[in-house]
């Protein structure tokens, strides 16, 4: 069986919340993350829509691979006006996969933890008026990390999208509060750009570097996690 994530959209008409639209993501040993015949593309509503986005492409149901650490699934929101929503998120038959979504609101700067057993997640927020020419892209599926490796023993970063490809990418600390650093090293030892993270969620430019494979660092609390990062 397939790994299942099913994105809700609710709006708020008369005190009460409406059921407006929902996706679906099916993630498989199988599948591939191209856009295919197994795809289903994206009729739209004549109010709110909600979309995964691949490539130029619009869907309501995206068949992929299993997701790989810094996986990001790309979703849009249009037909929506400046009222209150939700997002409700819940896996179904999450047991392929050994890493763990999450729903990131890039716009709030928030980052919640998708549930593998079934549970919902809601995710209040204030929409915006978003187009089809001008939609709202705020949120996005990322698995940064690995199931279960979010205990304090353990300096479990998340790093996403790796590779990179805008120039930017975001690192996610396991410990709030406590202030961490980073280093970025070429593949010949010299230390390229370092830096501070004040906050569990940081994004960090690498504009400046040129493209090809660098040694991440980051230090916290006297615990350290090191990958590779690839900038395109």
């Amino acid at each position: 069986m397939e790994d299942k994530i099913r994105v809700l959209l609710y709006k708020q008409l008369n005190s009460q919340w409406q059921l407006a639209d929902g996706i679906l993501t099916v993630n498989s040993v199988g599948g591939n993350d191209g856009v295919d015949a197994v795809d289903t593309g994206k009729m739209s509503n004549f109010n709110e829509n909600i979309l995964f986005r691949n490539g130029t492409s619009n869907l309501a149901i995206e068949y992929r691979g299993l997701p790989t650490t810094g996986t990001v699934q790309q979703m849009r929101l249009t037909g929506t006006t400046v009222q209150p929503y939700q997002l409700r998120v819940k896996t179904e038959n999450y047991s392929n996969s050994g890493l763990q979504p999450y729903l990131e609101d890039t716009q709030a700067g928030t980052f919640t933890l998708i549930p593998t057993d079934g549970s919902d997640v809601v995710v209040n927020f204030t929409g915006m008026t978003a187009t089809a020419a001008a939609p709202d892209a705020r949120f996005r599926i990322v698995y940064p990390s690995a199931l279960g490796v979010d205990a304090p023993d353990a300096l479990a970063v998340g790093v996403y999208p790796n590779p990179t490809e805008e120039g930017v990418f975001t690192i996610l600390l396991p410990l709030a509060g406590e202030t961490a650093r980073y280093t970025l090293t070429n593949l010949v030892g010299q230390e390229v750009q370092q830096g501070t993270l004040d906050s569990v969620l940081s994004r960090v430019s690498v504009s400046s570097l040129q493209g090809g494979v660098y040694l991440l660092e980051v230090n916290q609390s006297g615990k350290r996690f090191t990958t590779k990062l690839i900038i395109k």
